[in-house]
């Protein structure tokens, strides 16, 4: 009788705890609150656009160079002697004129070779008077007699003849005399700067010895590469043989650089190209020369100089070109594509031909139309046909 008491007990009490469990539970559901169902609002990515515009324009290229001397030269001696002195200005950097004696060589061995030359030449005109009295003399004596039966040697012609051959010598090497006698001061060519000094005072030397390396201050050159598709946005010079520099079109060009820790501008022009293209890297470089880099001529406009040896930045003003579209480099993506934004303001991928890429900007040539807004600003995920907004922008107080 216990057992069976027993096996109910096990039987009924669980079966009373689901149910209890079951009733506190529908208990807890039906007195829960309950939750309102609100709709969620995509929220569209916000970009920038630029709106854009057909334009004629010239192309600035950019490129760079090191300043160099149009004129450079050794300085070298045409006699022999010993420099006996030397001007001020003859020293590395100093500036010279044309003309400066700037240094002089020993003139005493020099002075005596004219007296000597001076006295052959005296000598030689007493002995062609002497030679053309006699020609004249045995002219007379043979006068009415058939020149077939006289020789020259009988009238003297010869001996007047090398007298008359002498005197030209002699004063020939009278002239020699005197110019060795003036090259012993050793003139400037140009107005220009020396740049290394290889003689002084007391040095012997002899003819084509270098005495000083210099240049001329009058023109500054810069050798500036450029690439073959910059090439095509730039009026290149075309020299030929009826030219000169000054006859056929230049292109300008501005320079910048640092002198004494500021920058600086100054303005060139591009007057030539090297004759061939560089095989190492296949670029093209051109020339571009600026005058008075010293500013050495009464008048000029900018006081600082360019320097020699400077490296300096150009910017080469390209050809007029027509329907060119101008956007921000970092507007370009993968391929040439841009990303455009339309009337729906989607999202729209959209490839462009770029005829040039600049540091900050790209020129595109095809495939933009007035008008058309470009999205300026990154996306993290871009995708062909996304919704998008406008950025705006809160307007600034008046000042």
């Amino acid at each position: 009788m216990k057992k069976s008491r027993k096996s109910i007990a096990k039987i009924v009490f669980p079966i009373v705890i689901i149910i209890a469990g079951v009733g506190t539970a529908w208990q807890l559901m039906a007195n829960s609150p309950k939750v309102k169902r609100q709709s969620v609002e995509i929220q569209r990515p916000k970009v920038t656009t630029l709106t854009v515009t057909r334009q004629n324009i010239r192309i600035p290229i950019q490129t760079q160079g090191t300043v160099e001397p149009r004129t450079t030269i050794q300085l070298s001696a045409e006699v022999t002697g010993r420099i006996t002195e030397a001007a001020t200005q003859f020293v590395n950097g100093g500036f010279f004129n044309k003309g400066d004696v700037l240094l002089r060589i020993d003139t005493e061995e020099y002075k005596l070779a004219i007296i000597k030359a001076a006295a052959t030449v005296a000598g030689a005109k007493q002995q062609l008077a002497a030679a053309e009295a006699e020609h004249k003399q045995k002219v007379k004596e043979y006068l009415g007699v058939s020149t077939d039966k006289i020789s020259d040697y009988a009238l003297r012609k010869p001996q007047y003849e090398e007298a008359k051959a002498r005197l030209k010598a002699a004063k020939a090497d009278l002239s020699l005399a005197r110019l060795q006698l003036q090259r012993c001061d050793i003139l400037a060519p140009f107005d220009g700067r020396v740049l290394k000094k290889q003689a002084d005072i007391g040095q012997y030397v002899r003819p084509g010895v270098v005495l000083a390396d210099i240049y001329a201050v009058d023109i500054a050159e810069l050798r500036l590469p450029i690439s073959q598709s910059q090439a095509q946005l730039i009026e290149l010079p075309t020299l030929n043989q009826r030219q000169s520099t000054e006859e056929h079109a230049v292109t300008d060009v501005v320079i910048r650089g640092y002198y004494a820790g500021t920058e600086h501008r100054w303005e060139g022009r591009i007057t030539r190209s090297d004759a061939t293209i560089d095989t190492r890297n296949q670029l093209l470089y051109l020339i571009a020369q600026i005058n008075d880099p010293y500013n050495m001529r009464i008048g000029a406009e900018n006081n600082v100089p360019l320097t020699m040896g400077s490296f300096v930045t150009a910017e080469i003003m390209g050809r007029q070109l027509t329907d060119i579209i101008v956007i921000p480099r970092t507007a370009i993506h993968e391929q040439n594509t841009v990303w455009l934004l339309d009337e729906s303001l989607s999202l729209q991928f959209h490839t462009v031909s770029i005829i040039y890429r600049g540091e900050t900007h790209v020129y595109v040539n095809q495939g933009l139309q007035d008008g058309d807004r470009v999205i300026t600003s990154p996306l993290d995920a871009a995708v062909d046909g996304m919704q998008l907004r406008i950025a705006e922008f809160p307007s600034m107080p008046p000042s």
